[in-house]
């Protein structure tokens, strides 16, 4: 096997590995993100459902009081 041979055989293995190796690393990334981003978004809109939630009975409430 001659050096040209050599370089082109170990640039090909290094690409593929490297697409490989960044393919998974972006999965794992994206996953990650994606969990986060979740349950930040679900932390949001639990807060704000509970707060309606919350106004909903503490005028049902005032208004028992009232009576």
């Amino acid at each position: 096997m001659n050096a040209e041979m050599y370089e082109e055989l170990n640039a090909e293995m290094f690409e593929e590995l490297n697409a490989e190796i960044y393919e998974e690393l972006n999965a794992e990334m994206f996953e990650e993100l994606n969990a986060e981003m979740f349950e930040e978004l679900n932390a949001e809109i639990y807060k704000e459902f509970n707060a309606e939630k919350y106004k909903q009975l503490n005028a049902s409430t005032k208004r028992s009081l009232k009576k």
